[in-house]
């Protein structure tokens, strides 16, 4: 992965626990949602308040095409941000921005209801606009505080103010009271992708469908995603546009209507060849021909009464691979247009799957997913429920190998007086699961049986580092938090947790097939979590489902360990528009989703909090830019390491360390 950043100043980082950003990088496979509850009555609308803090302050500015400086009209600007009360230090405005003297006297906050709040107590801020004929927005009325501001039009991208690229950072606006801030904001075109996709016979192919794919980070693990598509007209020709700069996989997936109706009408007149052939076989001689033969009611598998169509093919990759890894990528810049990325179609067929989910209890229904087992398979999931006499099929299976994962989840309540009403938690004897391992060739449809086994046990002590002890335990669960892998086994709902007891002691029933880690809720901050001598914090407990995990030990503190301090330019000012790294010393903590490695951005005064860091040696980096996901990247953190502070942070202890960057 190629990964930019630049280091402006180095000083020794601490690493904030990622517990909490782990619950939102993994990706998970849910169940549909439950029906939305009726909405709310006109009179309940017009109920709802809002607190909106205001100032003597503006911020305005102009939004234009980044290539023409053409203004653009009719984008949406979105301010956001906190308001502080108090003055920003004096020339806070951002590099770019233009300070505009003027203003008018007092502060306080306007009240869209009945509900009032004082502007002194740092509320939240959002408000937004649409830019004029000339591209000009205005926000009046600004409170002092600090805020990013965003720009949103369909044919660019996504802008925010002070990025240095798409997706990257923005830049803070520190605003003082009565302060008025110009600012530009240059919207960039996305890119373009087209081409034609022919078919295997050399002629246009007509409504085939092309996905543009990605490798994103996902908490350092690159997994293959799709990010954008088109469809063919008639002449074979897609056009994929509004792309963000990068490197793309095309895909196309032929339509198959045509293979399947020439399969159907095959598998009719072999039918009927057959049954004629029986007819003839079983006419005594001399007799008459028969004049009639009898056909099967249905030549097509049937599952629960439902037909189940075969056929279908598998992606052709650009130029003409049949996997991804074969493919060649397609880099597009802001604003190009690649033409001539032409795809020949190979037809490879899709293939199927089928199977049986037995014992399932009562109160349950089995969920099925299969999950390609190649790191650079397309990270998604091909999904079923399980049928009435627990049968599933699986159609359109790409050729390759997969683990098919069988799951119980609650059966969903019947709706009251039209009111969604959530099914009760599966109970540890209810989580059952199963799992095998099929190769797909697309030649044949294998079939598998699956027997669901119960989940195992996780159990242990909370030991307490904690000024109080009395009754702390009695109000704290423990939970499970599943971790990145290669190949990510689904989780459907919630995952299974226990309460501790009196005791200190916890036992988290049904637990399934996975890589975990483990977090406390209701009171204090997980040290660590010990299972046979190694800390799950840092080295996920990879669980195959043959047995329970026991002894597990898990310290909680109220005195965490942390680092703060602050971040100023050459001049000694806040300097707020920089993320600031923090890295474990020890290479072995450098992997995906480690805790350990941190980031955070220092507010309007530029001082920045790592709240809760394990003991131990680390690296701290201001970086002005830094792609996403560049933090776990092994190799960027070699070059950061020789350019870093050091600092080392004792246990139960907060740190502190002061950095400058100098331009």
């Amino acid at each position: 992965m190629m990964v930019r950043a630049c280091v402006l100043m180095t000083c020794l980082l601490v690493a904030v626990p990622l517990l909490a950003q782990r619950d939102g990088v993994v990706s998970q496979i849910m169940p549909p949602p439950p029906p939305p509850p009726p909405p709310p009555s006109r009179d309940a609308t017009l109920a709802r308040t809002q607190a909106v803090p205001i100032g003597t302050g503006s911020l305005g500015g102009t939004v234009v095409a980044a290539d023409t400086g053409r203004p653009i009209r009719g984008a949406r600007v979105t301010v956001s941000g906190t308001a502080s009360g108090g003055s920003a230090p004096a020339g806070a405005a951002p590099a770019g921005a233009r300070n505009v003297v003027g203003g008018i006297a007092g502060g306080s906050t306007v009240t869209l209801g009945a509900i009032a709040q004082s502007a002194s107590s740092g509320p939240g801020l959002t408000r937004n606009t649409i830019t004029d004929e000339q591209g000009q927005f205005l926000f009046e009325a600004m409170p002092s505080g600090q805020f990013t501001v965003n720009a949103i039009l369909s044919q660019y991208l996504p802008l925010a103010y002070g990025q240095k690229g798409p997706g990257r950072q923005p830049a803070f606006i520190r605003m003082a009271e009565g302060q008025r801030v110009s600012i530009t904001l240059p919207m960039q075109r996305g890119g373009v992708i087209t081409g034609t996709v022919y078919g295997e016979d050399g002629a246009p192919a007509v409504n085939a469908q092309v996905r543009l794919l990605r490798y994103v980070s996902n908490a350092g693990m690159r997994r293959l995603q799709q990010t954008g598509g088109s469809s063919t007209d008639d002449r074979g020709v897609y056009r994929a546009f509004g792309l963000t700069p990068g490197d793309y996989i095309v895909a196309t997936t032929p339509q198959a209507n045509d293979m399947m109706l020439a399969d159907r009408v095959a598998t009719d007149a072999a039918a009927f060849q057959r049954a004629l052939a029986a007819a003839r076989a079983s006419q005594r001689p001399g007799s008459a021909a028969p004049s009639v033969v009898t056909l099967p009611a249905s030549t097509v598998q049937m599952i629960d009464g439902r037909p189940v169509e075969q056929g279908g093919f598998a992606p052709t990759y650009y130029p003409s691979a049949i996997s991804p890894g074969a493919a060649m990528t397609v880099a597009v810049s802001a604003g190009e247009e690649r033409s001539g990325v032409d795809i020949r179609v190979v037809l490879v067929r899709a293939g199927s799957v089928t199977g049986t989910a037995f014992g399932a209890p009562e109160g349950t229904r089995v969920q099925i997913a299969m999950v390609n087992e190649s790191p650079e398979a397309e990270q998604s999931y091909l999904g079923a429920q399980v049928g009435l006499e627990g049968r599933f099929f699986l159609r359109n299976v790409a050729p390759g190998q997969y683990t098919v994962f069988a799951q119980t989840v609650p059966v969903p309540s019947p709706s009251t007086n039209g009111s969604y009403v959530p099914p009760p938690p599966l109970t540890g004897e209810q989580r059952l699961w199963a799992k095998a391992s099929v190769f797909v060739d697309g030649q044949s449809s294998p079939s598998v049986d699956l027997v669901l086994q119960p989940g195992r046990s996780i159990s242990g002590t909370v030991a307490l580092d904690m000024a109080s002890r009395s009754d702390a335990s009695r109000r704290m669960t423990v939970a499970l938090l599943t971790t990145p892998g290669p190949v990510q086994l689904p989780q459907y709902g919630p995952l299974p947790e226990a309460v501790v007891d009196t005791e200190g002691r916890f036992a988290i029933p049904g637990v399934g097939p996975g890589r975990y880690t483990l977090r406390i809720t209701g009171g204090g901050v997980v040290r660590s979590a010990i299972v046979n001598g190694e800390d799950i914090l840092d080295a996920p407990l990879v669980l195959a489902g043959d047995r329970d995990v026991t002894g597990v030990v898990i310290t909680v503190t109220d005195k965490p360990s942390g680092l703060t301090g602050t971040l100023s330019d050459a001049s000694g000012s806040p300097a707020a528009d920089y993320s600031i790294l923090l890295v474990p010393a020890e290479s072995r903590y450098w992997t995906p989703g480690s805790r350990r490695i941190q980031m955070t951005r220092p507010d309007m005064s530029g001082r920045y909090t790592f709240r809760t860091v394990p003991a131990g040696d680390y690296l701290l980096a201001a970086v002005s830019d830094i792609e996403p996901g560049a933090q776990y990247d092994p190799e960027f953190l070699k070059t950061l390491a020789g350019a870093a502070l050091r600092v080392s942070i004792a246990e139960s202890a907060v740190a502190t360390q002061n950095i400058r960057v100098s331009q």
